[in-house]
């Protein structure tokens, strides 16, 4: 992944202002991904430049309301239509995915945030089923315990976004046909036929080093990922300038 960072030894006033780089993934026609990242904190008012710029530069259309609900995903535009939008940050990460056609869920993990192993293990089998917890629980090491515990507890966050409940729809359904994603390579799956009825469709990826993002979308037949390129905080505003 490309990052254009500015040279440590030469002060950049411009990019200290937008103190962030982010990355823009086009999945197939119909799905969208935004990742503003490398930031010293997330407010919301990143959140709304970044749903903002989305819709904007993707659906060429402008926001005039939205639900305020946490696990909605469903905006109204000027023209009445309704895009699906999800957006989740963690960590100096703030990312969006979008779409005119189908649902998504979307959600951000650190990989190598802090968290106590005693409280993680309490989680874990709360939370997870037992075959999920199974699978975790045959880590080699606690840095591939807390990595697998991570990444099952994205996915649901991501599918519970989805399905619009959150967590509680899927604490107790297991995820461990997922268990693939521990080898960290960028690959789709399909393998979900009759959750709730639906196929659903995950795509993992990693943004950086520490973290990776699961987006879970359901009724499309090819999610495969076309194109990535960074960009700026600063170009985000500029563009929504330009396009107002």
């Amino acid at each position: 992944m490309r990052i254009n960072e500015p040279d440590s030894n030469q002060p950049n006033k411009e990019y200290k202002k937008s103190q962030c780089v982010g990355v823009d993934m086009t999945i197939s026609n119909e799905i969208y991904v935004d990742i503003i990242f490398d930031m010293e904190k997330i407010d919301i008012n990143v959140g709304k430049l970044l749903r903002k710029y989305a819709i904007s530069k993707h659906l060429g259309t402008k926001t005039k309301q939205r639900n305020h609900s946490d696990y909605s995903n469903k905006l109204i535009v000027d023209d009445d239509s309704k895009i699906f939008h999800s957006l989740s940050h963690e960590g100096g990460c703030c990312g969006i995915t979008t779409s005119v056609n189908y649902p998504v869920g979307f959600d951000i993990v650190n990989l190598k945030r802090n968290i106590n192993l005693e409280d993680l293990m309490i989680i874990c089998r709360s939370s997870y089923s037992k075959q999920d917890y199974q699978w975790i629980a045959s880590s080699e090491s606690v840095e591939e315990f807390k990595t697998k515990a991570l990444k099952i507890w994205n996915m649901k966050e991501a599918i519970g976004k989805l399905l619009g409940n959150g967590l509680v729809t899927v604490r107790d359904k297991t995820l461990t046909c997922f268990q693939v994603v521990s080898n960290g390579s960028n690959q789709c799956y399909s393998d979900f036929d009759g959750y709730f009825g639906m196929c659903l469709k995950v795509v993992t990826r990693f943004i950086d080093e520490s973290h990776c993002f699961c987006l879970v979308t359901r009724d499309i037949d090819h999610l495969m990922f076309y194109e990535f390129f960074t960009y700026s905080a600063q170009e985000i505003e500029e563009y929504l300038d330009k396009s107002s």
